[in-house]
Formats: C-alpha cells, sequence, structure tokens
C-alpha cells in the first residue's frame, strides 16, 4: 500500500482539505488558502538526505614506561577528583572542589594525549583578571574580591576531544517576507512564505569537547576559543608546575556533543544563505564523515573563591586569558539603580513628550512610565548579564574551515501570501 500524504498548514499545523467552491486547498482551523499547484511543488522540494553522523574515535597514544614512572597521580577524596603532573609538582587543595589533602596514587588506564597548548598567561595574570572583572560591574558586592577571599588558583591543564570532520547536507526552510500597509482605518500585515532549499557541503576543525565530568562544560566552553598555532606534540616536561585532569569521557561519549554543535553549526550556515526576513526549519538532513579526532590538553587557570558561604568558581584561558565565571548580585545595589535609572528616565520622558505634546502631561506621563520600566529592564539585564557569562556553546562558528562552504543547490519558490488586519481605533 501506497504511504498517504497528508499536507500541513504552513501557518498553524492543521491538515489541510480541498475546498470545492474555491477550487483551492484551505485549512479549516485558521482558515488559510493555498493554491494547489503551490502545495504541489512544495511536496517536490523534499530533503533527501538522511542524518548519518559518522565520527572516528581514534584519538590518544599509549604512555611508554618511564612516561609512567615520571608522573604522579593527585586522588580527592571529597569530590573523586583526578589529576597527574610530574613527580616534581606537589598538589595540596583539589582544584574542583577546594577541599584540602590530595593523596598520591600511580597513573595507569588512561591514554597519552596527542597535542598539549603550553601555558602563555600566569597565575597574577589570572588573579589581576579576576579582579578587573569584579571592578567592572557595580552589580557586585562591594569587597567581594581580595587576597584572603581566593582560596585556591591552580593552573590545569584540561582534557579535551578535538575533531575534523567534512559535512554534506540539504536543508529545507520556510522563509518569510513581511511589509505593512496602513489606511485611515486599518493596518495591514503582508506576509509572502517562501520553499527554500539548500544542499551543499562544509568542513571543520578541531571542534573541541570537554573530556572531564569534573570540569563544568558551560565554564570550559565559555573561554573557548583556543588557537592551535602554539600546539605541539606532548611531553611530559610542560606538566612541570601544573596539574593535568585525567579524562573521564572518552572519546565515543565525546561524539554527540561533537556532532550536535557541527550540525548545529551547518544549519546556521546554510540558514545565512536565505534572506528572508524570517526563516524557519521544516526539514534537514546532515550526513558528517571523513573525521579525525585527536586528544589535547588545553591551559586553564582555575580560581575558587567564598563569599558568604557561597562557592564561585573561575575559568581563565591560559593561552588567551579570556575569564568567565558567574559573579553574586548585590540585591540593594540592583534595587538601587533600578529605581534611580526609572526616575530619572520617567522624569526625563514626561518632560520632553510633555512639551513636545502641548502640555499633555497625562499621556506623556504614561510614556515616561513605559520607557522608565524598558529601558531600566534592559539595562539591569545587560549588567546581569555581564555578570553572568557561563553559558554552553550549542555551535562551532570559530571552527569553519575557512572557503570550504560550498552551495550544490539552491531553490526558493513562493508558496503562498497571507494578511493580517488590524483595526485602527
Amino acid at each position: 500500500m501506497g504511504d498517504i500524504i497528508e499536507h500541513k498548514c504552513f501557518k498553524c499545523g492543521g491538515a489541510l482539505k480541498f475546498d470545492v467552491t474555491s477550487q483551492k486547498v484551505k485549512c479549516p482551523y485558521c482558515d488559510a488558502e493555498y493554491e494547489a499547484a503551490d502545495l504541489m511543488a512544495d511536496e517536490e522540494s523534499k530533503v533527501e538526505l538522511k542524518d548519518d553522523i559518522n565520527i572516528s574515535a581514534d584519538a590518544g597514544k599509549e604512555w611508554d614506561s618511564n612516561e609512567q614512572d615520571s608522573l604522579t597521580v593527585y586522588c580527592c577524596e571529597s569530590c573523586g577528583g583526578e589529576v597527574y603532573s610530574d613527580e616534581n609538582t606537589s598538589a595540596t587543595m583539589c582544584p574542583y572542589c577546594g577541599n584540602a589533602v590530595i593523596l598520591k596514587g600511580r597513573l595507569s588506564g588512561t591514554l597519552k594525549p596527542d597535542l598539549v597548548v603550553p601555558f602563555k598567561r600566569t597565575n597574577k595574570d589570572a588573579i589581576d583578571a579576576l579582579k578587573e572583572k569584579c571592578k567592572g560591574n557595580i552589580l557586585v558586592p562591594k569587597g567581594f574580591i581580595n587576597e584572603n577571599e581566593l582560596k585556591e588558583i591552580k593552573g590545569l591543564y584540561a582534557p579535551f576531544w578535538i575533531y575534523d570532520a567534512d559535512v554534506d547536507a540539504e536543508f529545507k526552510f520556510i522563509g518569510v517576507n513581511e511589509r505593512r500597509v496602513s489606511n485611515e482605518n486599518e493596518e495591514i500585515i503582508i506576509k509572502d512564505y517562501y520553499s527554500v532549499l539548500r544542499a551543499g557541503n562544509i568542513s571543520y576543525e578541531r571542534v573541541p569537547v570537554d573530556g572531564s565530568n569534573k570540569l563544568d562544560d558551560d565554564l570550559m566552553e565559555s573561554i573557548e576559543p583556543f588557537y592551535h598555532d602554539d600546539a605541539v606534540d606532548f611531553k611530559t616536561a610542560y606538566l612541570s608546575g601544573y596539574l593535568a585532569d585525567k579524562y573521564d569521557v572518552t572519546q565515543e561519549e565525546a561524539i554527540p556533543r561533537a556532532s550536535q554543535r557541527i550540525s548545529n553549526e551547518t544549519e546556521v550556515a546554510f540558514k545565512e544563505t536565505a534572506h528572508y526576513d524570517k526563516i524557519t526549519t521544516k526539514e534537514k538532513g546532515v550526513k558528517i564523515y571523513n573525521t579525525t579526532a585527536n586528544y589535547i590538553l588545553y591551559p586553564v587557570w582555575l580560581m575558587n573563591t567564598q563569599w558568604k558561604d557561597q562557592k564561585f568558581t573561575f575559568a581563565m584561558n591560559g593561552q588567551t586569558g579570556k575569564i568567565v565565571g558567574n559573579l553574586p548580585i548585590s540585591n540593594p545595589k540592583a534595587i538601587g539603580l533600578g529605581v534611580a535609572m526609572f526616575f530619572i528616565i520617567f522624569g526625563l520622558c514626561t518632560g520632553i513628550f510633555g512639551a513636545i505634546m502641548g502640555g499633555d502631561y497625562g499621556t506623556s506621563a504614561i510614556i515616561g512610565f513605559l520607557f522608565g520600566v524598558v529601558a531600566t529592564f534592559f539595562t539591569i539585564k545587560f549588567l546581569i548579564g555581564q555578570i553572568r557569562d557561563v553559558c554552553s556553546d550549542d555551535y562551532a562558528s570559530v571552527y569553519r574551515k575557512p572557503n570550504s562552504f560550498n552551495l550544490t543547490r539552491k531553490s526558493d519558490r513562493f508558496m503562498y501570501r497571507d494578511r493580517d488586519v488590524i483595526r485602527k481605533k
């Protein structure tokens, strides 16, 4: 038996029906109308490529006996975190939880990194950057960071799996262009809908995935990118004076995160070729292949601070100096700033609009109130965003291989026009 074809309304998703009277296909839910020919043309532009994620897992090397003998593993009894370093480096506090006393052991059951990006920033750079970060936002409690509150700072080589990949992709988008027409009685919003098809290929280099469960993934992704001009073949000498995190996320377990970032970024790249006021994805197919993987250590400064019985962890990219971490917010400062901003903007707007409107200060006060609320809300939101800068990066824009994006198929077909009418009071 053949497959049943059911057309869905592009506006509300309801099942469409053919209307004998109008000879058009109509939606019984929102009354949208379509030409049958347009629906057939849309049906013909199907995405044929199916998702196929084929990422290999061949990173890392085996340690030789001399290297293993020269390394010591430190294990925290509190959180279970494990780090390793050369035999001359001591570890007395856990870089993850800040608790004291780390037991020593021997390195076993882990792969040797392929590459390492050496530290370029010192612990002083990290402390200065943290102070500057705190000083730069007025919502941070006064005296949050000083020498006494900085419990621990550790230079840590964080384990990452990095992936190179080629991608074939095919997407079907719905593009919408809008325009507005007004008269005395109504405003008409005219929306033109298009079926947009894009197919092609793109390549990625060194898409990273955090290889440690003890390190917060959002924290690590927030200090990206690391640049590989400085990457060198791994040697134990680079560990002198630093710790290295033992990976506990295998390269196989890291593949879904790598494929997610690659797939999401590929969708963005193809969307950028379709120039519409609004665009949404209807269908997609992404094939990832020709992959290679490497195990690399990235330099990270980890800082643990404490404020009113709360622990705060900050990370700085040991290569670029980028620092991230969620700071505490002073509620009295936030409230005071918000109230002051609101009344200043309210007063200015009320006076300005009152003069423009010929002394109608009742209406201008309403306008001033709205301006004050909106401006205060977005200003406080922006300042909090500066404080709370730890977030996941679900994309891979900086890892696109230069000049690798190639479109092989492209079509834009008009489907239908929709109108929304807004009556003026």
